[in-house]
């Protein structure tokens, strides 16, 4: 009868390599069990493709709502431009552009 046992090999954060089996290793990437080196260090946990995935798509996520937010806020402004507000001191004028040359022209 034989019996075989799998071994995975990892690398402590100190450089000694670690040989464990494949399901505490997993373990050790997806639920954070610990796993220590023979020195006694305790591994760094390594993220797996899909946890750098699933960050790099919260980080695009977060970058597209402040961009859309940003758009807004410009958009806002704009038609508020148009309606002839001035941006710089919010009063209507109904000719804006020569308003803003002679009251707002910082020394151009």
């Amino acid at each position: 009868m034989q019996i075989t046992v799998e071994f995975v090999q990892t690398t402590c954060w100190c450089g000694l390599p670690i040989v464990v089996s494949p399901t505490l290793l997993r373990m050790h990437n997806e639920e954070g069990k610990s796993l220590y080196c023979p020195i006694g260090h305790g591994t760094v946990r390594q993220q797996t493709d899909n946890q750098k995935l699933q960050e790099q798509i919260a980080d695009l996520e977060q970058q597209k709502r402040q961009v859309l937010e940003e758009n807004g806020k410009l958009e806002r402004k704009l038609q508020r431009v148009e309606a002839g507000c001035c941006p710089h001191c919010h009063r209507h004028f109904k000719n804006l552009e020569r308003h803003i040359q002679t009251k707002h022209n910082k020394g151009k």
